[in-house]
Formats: structure tokens, sequence, C-alpha cells
């Protein structure tokens, strides 16, 4: 590292706890090195990526993308529109490929999750419809509609999407006791 030249380069490291302790060592005295690098435009980036990822590994990049890309401003989620934007990256490649691809149920989880962590309701909802609709019988639609009602209060819609979630996993411990409490809130004014 110390006779190479790493004016202009840019290095991100993710990682996350699932990572061994010979790993991590290993990652902190790169660390160590990385930061010691004094080249003009050298940034090094390191991000620990969070424990509730859900369902598949996380792509961590916007950290490292705001980092190098600094100069540039970036939109403001809020001037988004989450679904509308997903579905036409999809018509565009699915236009690029020659075959449609239907929007993958992860990508609207991912996307409606990102809204509900921040309490953002209504574009979290628009985008967990649009999953309900094109994946009827998937549970996380289920699940995250149920979510999303019992935050906007509306307790009878809550029990239905959880209801659902029940049809198809009648003994999942974690739905049965979020309808127990809803029963609770709902017999308590």
């Amino acid at each position: 590292m110390k006779t190479h030249n790493y004016s202009n380069t840019f290095l991100m490291i993710s990682y996350g706890r699932q990572e061994s302790e010979s790993e991590m060592e290993t990652l902190e005295q790169f660390s160590i090195l990385a930061n010691q690098i004094d080249h003009p435009g050298f940034n090094y980036v390191r991000y620990e990526y969070p424990d509730d990822f859900g369902f598949s590994t996380p792509v961590c990049i916007e950290k490292g993308l705001k980092t190098l890309f600094a100069a540039y401003p970036f939109p403001l989620e809020e001037a988004l529109h989450p679904l509308e934007d997903l579905q036409n990256h999809f018509k565009t490649q699915s236009k690029y490929f020659g075959f449609e691809i239907t929007l993958p149920e992860i990508a609207l989880v991912k996307e409606g999750d990102k809204f509900l962590m921040k309490k953002d309701l209504d574009p979290a909802l628009e985008i967990y419809l649009k999953m309900h609709e094109l994946y009827p019988e998937g549970l996380m639609g289920f699940d995250r509609l149920g979510d999303v009602y019992r935050q906007k209060e509306d307790l009878q819609k809550s029990l239905k999407y959880y209801g659902g979630f029940l049809k198809f996993q009648p003994e999942n411990p974690r739905i049965k006791s979020i309808i127990e409490e809803i029963m609770g809130e709902i017999k308590t004014p």
C-alpha cells in the first residue's frame, strides 16, 4: 500500500456482524493502513450494515455513493415517486432484455420498508398494496399491510391482513400474538 499511488481512488468496505473474528481482525488492520494513505482524492468508507436487513443480503452502497459523488446533489426521497419509479425501472429492464420482468416481491418489500421504518405510511401502503396485488398469496404482503394498517390505527383492516397471513401459516406465533394484542386494544376503549 505504501508503494502504490492511490490518488483519486475510492474504496468502500461493507460488513456485518456475521463476519468471523479473523475477518474482523483483518478488517481492523486494513482500516488502519487505509486511514494512513495520504493521497489527494483518496477516500475510504467503512460501513457496518444493520442486523435487521431482512430476508436478503443488503446492498449497502448508499453511503458509499453519497461519499463518491459528494459534489452532486441527491434528490430527496420525498420528491420521488417510489412505486412509479420502481415500476418504470422494471419496464425499462423488460424492454432491454426483450421479455417482461415482473416487479420482484423483495424489491417491493425493501422499498416499502424504507418508508415504514420512517413512519411515512402512505407511500409504504401504496407499495405494499401493489405487492399484495402482484403476489396475493405472499406472506410478506399480508404481514406488511397488517403492520401499516395497525400503525394507521385501522385495526379492522390490520386484522384482515394478519388473518390472511394465518390462513397460510395458522400456527405462526408472532402473528397470533399481534392479533391477540389488537383484539385487546379493540376491547379496551
